[in-house]
């Protein structure tokens, strides 16, 4: 064995195929795109290294370019665009904002800003880099495959080759001061520098590998791996522990005296001396997945990383640790948001999580109950409804954060609840019941809906006028807060699961089928709209007057910018069952659905803009789309130069000039780019495309022959 990283990528083989196509759906987000899927807390791929920045703060980083954050101490994990797909090894700190990370081929990124981007560092070397070390801002040293070791002395930004007389693979760093340091490595070599690293001395070898290095104090330091040794003098000599427990593989190591630390195995045990390695308990049994990392940011919490995204954490010194990393697998039915940074989303087995940072990360919260929820709303920031199997309500007054059941006098499922102010709601549900309350959630009394079909979705577009929708095609419509209904005539006896208004006047309703139902006069005339979905829509979120999202039973997710008129899907990573979409404005929005489907969007869905070079051109262009004529989709190319401001606005027109797909409006960095404009959802004809910016516009024509 040469050293862990292979040996973890032999036992770890089989699983290859599954962790490649689970990182095919990740790396489309690294091209300005679109739909990305929430991961709820750690990751599927496998995790080498954790690290905090503080008690609350940390990264982990793992195979093809995986990286997370959690910000709530590793309770929800979030992911981060590392912008490789390479296997990232090593994590090193130097402050909450300046993070290195090495990894394979040379690869070593950084980022300035707490992790939102990172930079890649050239290095000169195509070697894996499995160490990072920074004595001080400017001042650090990689070490990797092959006997690699560099220095840099301007924080980072180049590297010069530092030579230390082994050809060894090198797995870890430490320095004591400035000075000395100590890299270990294969056949247990453990090397030593003096002179801050123009010369290494070797203090220890032998023909087992190790892993990882660490000095508690100036005197006192472990080298674990195959075998665990330990110096009670700066690494001049170094013996080896007898009385580890195990003959598993010591995969890392953490000491936060010279006397009390941990190790990490790789077959998932968690090992703990008191005594400085005199005596062993196990803390955490072996397990199914191996650990290659353990940290605690403080003396009280710790967390241990490894195989398939495995996460525990200890809360009580590192004693007992729970799994952090089993993620959402229930369905989830419905999501809403408060602002942008608060949502709820309600799962089918009773569970309600909340995020308080815009959906990329998520929180269960204990509701008391085991029942399917179907519907949540709230009307203020603190005041939230829930709607559930048997006619159940649930209530919180504290954000979420605690749920009281109430129950509303039915014991058929309730599946749509909506509020017109703080104290009256309706909930809606099978049988076509209808429950009012005008005392906050407290008391529901029944309301005649009209109709005896299921209802399966209300809601209201202002204080006075509201809209249901259900079986068979029924809508139902209130214009006196809901004391009575009248039914309305749509044309259709599809199956309606969710309605929507932008306004009193319109609005609309999706179903079976991919229907689309669409009024622009309060309902009393319908027109059925192609939304191009072969499957259900079941729900629909219209942000503003002119924007919409519906979401369907395969993963597919459509949008439109003109009022309903025309939709078209957006690239989707899921090709699970979507129940629910939520908007907190045109571009901001959370779609969910069956096993724990969460997915993301901050730029409207835009799909397939891409940067094509990194060069700054000279000048704004919008150049002609290719190929033209084009069915069903084309490629249209536009260059931004350094002179920016505001917003980049990129838009379809029809022939009359009506805008009828915005395809971009966001702030991008100069470089040229390529945009797939899809046209599956357009008739043939002439259309227009036009690039905006506060300085410059241009249109182009291009034709769409089907």
């Amino acid at each position: 064995m040469k050293n862990l990283k292979t040996f973890f990528w032999n036992i770890n083989r089989t699983f290859l195929v599954l962790l490649v196509l689970s990182i095919s759906m990740l790396t489309v987000t690294r091209s300005y795109s679109q739909w990305i899927s929430v991961y709820p807390t750690t990751s599927p791929n496998l995790l080498w290294n954790t690290k905090f920045v503080n008690n609350t703060t940390g990264y982990a980083a793992g195979n093809y370019g995986t990286l997370i954050k959690t910000t709530d101490a590793g309770l929800s994990w979030f992911a981060l665009s590392s912008g490789t797909d390479e296997d990232l090894y090593f994590i090193f700190i130097q402050n909450e904002n300046s993070i290195f990370i090495g990894g394979s081929t040379g690869k070593l990124i950084k980022s300035t800003n707490g992790g939102q981007s990172w930079d890649n560092i050239p290095t000169g070397t195509s070697s894996y880099i499995s160490a990072v070390y920074f004595i001080d801002n400017t001042t650090g040293y990689i070490a990797g495959e092959s006997g690699l070791i560099k220095k840099s002395t301007d924080g980072g930004s180049t590297w010069d080759s530092l030579y230390g007389g082994t050809t060894n693979d090198l797995n870890s760093i430490e320095f004591i001061n400035p000075n000395t340091g100590f890299i270990v490595g294969e056949s247990a070599l453990i090397i030593k520098t003096t002179d801050a690293g123009q010369s290494w001395v070797e203090k220890y070898s032998d023909v087992y590998d190790l892993y990882a290095v660490q000095f508690p104090d100036n005197n006192t330091g472990y080298a674990i791996g195959e075998r665990l040794y330990k110096t009670t003098n700066s690494g001049e000599n170094w013996t080896e522990i007898n009385t580890y427990p195990v003959n598993s593989y010591i995969s890392s190591i953490y000491f936060m005296s010279t006397t009390e630390g941990f190790t990490a195995t790789d077959e998932g045990e968690i090992i703990r001396t008191t005594n400085g390695g005199g005596s062993w308990s196990i803390v955490q049994p072996d397990g199914l997945q191996s650990l290659n990392s353990i940290t605690f940011p403080t003396s009280s919490t710790g967390y241990a990383t490894g195989e398939g995204g495995l996460m525990l954490r200890s809360t009580n010194g590192g004693i007992n640790w729970s799994d952090l990393s089993g993620g959402i697998h229930n369905n989830l039915r419905s999501v809403s948001f408060i602002n942008q940074n608060t949502g709820f989303i309600v799962a089918s087995n009773g569970v309600i999580y909340k995020t308080t940072n815009e959906g990329s990360a998520w929180v269960p919260k204990d509701s008391g109950a085991i029942n399917f929820m179907y519907d949540v709303n709230f009307p203020v920031a603190d005041t939230g409804y829930v709607c559930a199997q048997a006619g159940k309500i649930f209530r919180s007054i504290d954000g979420g954060e605690t749920w009281t059941e109430f129950a509303s006098g039915s014991s058929l499922p309730l599946t749509g609840i909506a509020f017109i102010n703080s104290e009256t709601g309706y909930t809606v549900g099978w049988s076509g019941n209808m429950y009012k309350t005008t005392n906050a959630g407290v008391n529901w009394s029944p309301v005649n809906s009209g109709t005896s079909v299921t209802i399966s979705s209300i809601t209201f577009a202002d204080q006075n006028t509201g809209y249901y929708c259900g079986a068979s095609g029924v809508v139902g419509k209130t214009t006196n807060s809901g004391n009575t209904w009248q039914l309305l005539t749509t044309g259709s006896g599809t199956q309606l699961q969710d309605i929507e208004f932008s306004d009193p006047s319109n609005g609309m309703a999706v179903g079976s089928g991919g229907t689309v139902l669409k009024t622009t006069n309060g309902g009393l005339n319908w027109e059925s709209i192609s939304s191009g979905s072969p499957q259900q829509l079941n729900d629909i979120s219209l942000p503003n007057s002119t924007t919409g999202y519906a979401v369907n039973t395969r993963g597919g997710i459509y949008k439109t910018t003109n009022g309903g008129l025309n939709w078209f899907a957006q690239t989707s990573p899921s090709t699970e069952w979507l129940y629910s979409v939520h908007f907190t404005d045109s571009e901001h929005g959370i779609a969910v659905g069956d096993d724990g489907t969460i997915l993301k969007t901050t730029n409207g869905g835009t799909t397939f803009l891409s940067p094509i070079s990194t060069t700054i051109p000279s000048e704004f262009s919008l150049l002609q789309n290719y190929p033209n004529p084009f069915n069903p989709s084309t490629k249209i190319r536009f260059d931004l130069s350094s002179n920016i401001d505001g917003n980049i606005k990129l838009a379809v027109y029809d022939i009359t000039g009506r805008e009828i797909a915005l395809l971009l409006n966001s702030k991008l960095s100069p470089g040229s780019y390529e945009y797939t404009f899809d046209g599956s959802g357009f008739s043939s004809g002439v259309y227009f495309y036009k690039l905006e910016s506060e300085n410059f516009v241009e249109t182009k024509r291009m034709v769409l022959v089907k």
